[in-house]
């Protein structure tokens, strides 16, 4: 299962890796990106597009690899989520290997800089009236919180460590870009209308630039590997 598989431009990876001898289930559910992955991944025969949600899909069958890009962090209720998994895993032994997770997220201090001029202004007379009803729409959890659950659950070989993958972006545009549609996004829902949102971008980048930071995210990856 490709969890939470947006536009399906990895899902088309695994595919090819597994060829027409396995089967991916390509989960997500966001209807939008349903619909994009189903046009990109049209032609191959490997692969089923599913909408739904990740802590409760139900697949066709039991399935030996649950793999998750950038997707679990939106998440708020891991202990919901790992115990779904293990569900959909299969527990059959074939050479000594059983199901596994290979699960990649943001993961406990993923883009601090960021976040905190982005709450800065937040905060700010001008746009708290906006944030009165504010929660945060993301855990990025920490190893120790990770592994722990794993193995309450029943997990074993289990691997859970943090990455930095800092990205730095050519100039203000491709920055701003980025920014506007990902990290910024649980923001902008907040504001009425796009005078408002363009503003709030508009002053984040002139903090960034006074801050005399180049143009670059500070990622922390949560990595996390373990097997039924």
């Amino acid at each position: 299962m490709d969890a939470g598989c947006g536009t399906g431009r990895v899902t088309r990876i695994l595919a090819q890796k597994i060829r027409e001898e396995g089967m991916v289930y390509a989960v997500d559910i966001d209807s939008n990106m349903v619909s994009h992955a189903r046009k990109n991944l049209k032609d191959f025969k490997n692969v089923m597009v599913i909408q739904g949600d990740l802590v409760d899909i139900e697949l066709p069958r039991k399935v030996d690899v649950i793999f998750s890009n950038a997707v679990i962090h939106w998440i708020l209720d891991h202990k919901t989520l790992f115990k779904h998994f293990w569900d959909l895993l299969s527990s059959t032994v074939n050479n000594d290997q059983r199901g596994k997770i290979l699960v990649q997220c943001g993961g406990y201090g993923n883009l601090t800089r960021v976040y905190e001029f982005i709450k800065q202004i937040k905060e700010s007379a001008e746009f708290k009236g906006h944030f009165v009803n504010w929660k945060e729409p993301w855990y990025f959890a920490k190893p120790n919180d990770t592994e722990k659950l794993l193995k309450e659950i029943g997990f074993t070989n289990i691997d859970v460590y943090l990455s930095d993958a800092i990205t730095t972006f050519p100039d203000s545009k491709a920055y701003s870009q980025f920014v506007k549609t990902v990290v910024m996004k649980p923001f902008l829902q907040y504001l009425p209308d796009d005078q408002l949102k363009d503003r709030y971008v508009k002053l984040f980048l002139e903090t960034v630039e006074k801050s005399r930071l180049s143009w670059s995210l500070d990622f922390v990856r949560l990595n996390i590997i373990a097997q039924k």
